[in-house]
Order: C-alpha cells, then sequence, then structure tokens
C-alpha cells in the first residue's frame, strides 16, 4: 500500500499485508518451500524480505546453540531453576517498587490528533491505574 511497509491510511487489515494463519516456516528441521515460495512472491522487495526472514531465524539458531551449551554446561534442572530465580527476583522487586506508591486509583487522559485516517477525528486514550498494597492494575479504555 506504502513505501517502507509502513501503511498509516490503512483502514482494514487486509492493507496491512500478507496475512498468513498460524503456519510452521520449519517442520522436523526441513524448511517449508511452499510457504516460503508464497512469501517471496507476495512481497515487494523479495530479496530483502527473505534475506531479513532468514536473518531471524539464523538469530533463533543462534539462541538454541547458547541455550544449549547452557544445558550441557548445567543441566536442564539447574537452568529451570535459574529461570525461576531471575522471573521471582524480577516479581519481588516489582511488588516492592510498587508497594512504595500510595494505594489509590489514578486516572488520566489524553488525546492524539488524529488517527491517520480521519484527520479532524481526535483519538481519546484513557487508563486508570489502581494501587492496593503491592498489586497494580491497570484499566485502558478505548473510545
Amino acid at each position: 500500500m506504502s513505501p517502507g511497509s509502513y501503511a498509516a491510511g490503512a483502514a482494514e487489515i487486509f492493507q496491512e499485508g500478507l496475512r498468513l494463519p498460524p503456519v510452521k516456516l520449519f517442520d522436523k528441521g526441513a524448511r517449508n518451500d511452499a510457504l516460503w515460495a508464497v512469501i517471496g512472491h507476495n512481497v515487494r522487495e523479495t530479496d530483502t524480505v527473505m534475506g531479513d526472514l532468514q536473518s531471524q531465524i539464523a538469530s533463533l539458531d543462534i539462541g538454541v546453540q547458547a541455550i544449549s551449551r547452557l544445558v550441557v554446561k548445567y543441566g536442564a534442572a539447574a537452568l529451570l531453576t535459574a529461570c525461576r530465580a531471575f522471573l521471582d527476583a524480577s516479581e519481588i522487586t516489582m511488588r516492592a517498587r510498587i508497594d512504595r506508591m500510595p494505594d489509590g486509583v489514578y486516572e488520566h487522559e489524553d488525546f492524539l490528533d488524529d488517527d491517520g485516517i480521519d484527520a479532524d477525528k481526535p483519538v481519546r486514550i484513557h487508563a486508570r491505574v489502581t494501587i492496593a498494597g503491592e498489586r497494580m492494575t491497570v484499566f485502558r479504555s478505548r473510545a
């Protein structure tokens, strides 16, 4: 719809570009060539897009190799324990920070100039945050 693939004026999802259902690019290590062909035939900059996709996959492969080395060195159980510890520590830290905030309900709203399609129609953004002890709930409303 527009150069650079950013379609600010898109009014429906089909203007956003190629839409695919959940489908595997690779299955049991084998590339799904039919799917790669569909993608390649439906983008403007085939070489660039396919190269980007291959780069993303290569980066995932590097991540898999790094995790595999950690499993070999420390064992899967130790790695899972460390991951749980990281998650637990970040939760404890976040809850402690929230607990220092005054309990209450906080609201704010603002407006974007427009949505990129209707130039005369501002877009309302409204959020309500409730803090109760170490818990924070964020509610965002539309319209």
